[in-house]
């Protein structure tokens, strides 16, 4: 009875409360930080000291990130009767996760790889690596492995699109702010729990961190009408 309950707890925290303090954090924090030091939301990138490797990494990396953040958009917000009225029923569904999720899982970790070779090699990189840099590359590297171990999971046990659809009402379901959305997790398989626990942090921890930079896009009216941003060069005068 006792390991019952505690695992319920555990899952309603994961998958019920963390969410939305996920995206409390993510909203609030980046909001404070955009108002109260503005110049600071840039990438922090090292380009300009060495560009070795960084325009492939960067690429693979940002194209497979977008495919992924496009797909699981998709997959996990749009009602399965809507898919299905397309001919995109839950086994081909899985079938489309699968191939595409798995070729861009993969770019995402070669644009890693490259991305941490190029930090640990180069020596002038390397100096101006902080730890929220390997932190954010740490998490980056657990949530696609994890999301790839989703995959070969798929493969082996679960191509008929029963989970696909469990997760899908789960994300729905805390959009509409069902207060047991929890459950339907339950018997969702361990690395898909990782998986979504894992990005959950990524999602927080974007505010503090370099990944600040993804709201450049969305918030360029923004960008365009703040102050301008005076540069100092070494003899003191203002560029």
């Amino acid at each position: 009875m006792l390991s019952t309950n505690l695992n319920q707890i555990i899952h309603f925290f994961l998958f019920q409360i963390l969410p939305y303090v996920s995206i409390s954090i993510l909203i609030t924090a980046s909001l404070l930080r955009g108002l109260l030091v503005p110049y600071s939301w840039k990438t922090q990138s090292s380009e300009l000291i060495s560009q070795s490797h960084m325009k492939i990494a960067s690429n693979l990396f940002h194209v497979g990130v977008l495919l992924l953040f496009g797909g699981h958009c998709v997959g996990l917000l749009t009602p399965a009767s809507w898919l299905s009225g397309i001919g995109l029923t839950p086994p081909i569904h899985q079938i489309v996760e699968i191939i595409m999720g798995g070729i861009a899982a993969i770019l995402v970790m070669v644009g890693i790889f490259l991305f941490s070779k190029r930090r640990l090699t180069d020596f002038r990189v390397r100096a101006i690596t902080r730890a929220s840099d390997w932190f954010v590359l740490s998490l980056l590297s657990l949530v696609v492995t994890f999301g790839i171990a989703c995959i070969v999971d798929a493969i082996l046990y679960g191509r008929s699109g029963a989970i696909i659809l469990l997760l899908g009402e789960w994300a729905r379901s805390l959009l509409s702010f069902h207060p047991e959305a929890w459950k339907l997790m339950i018997n969702v398989p361990i690395w898909q729990k990782i998986h979504i626990t894992v990005g959950l942090i990524i999602l927080m921890s974007i505010p503090f961190t370099r990944l600040m930079h993804i709201w450049a896009g969305i918030s360029l009216p923004w960008y365009l009408i703040r102050s301008t941003q005076i540069m100092r060069a070494n003899n003191g005068e203002s560029v």
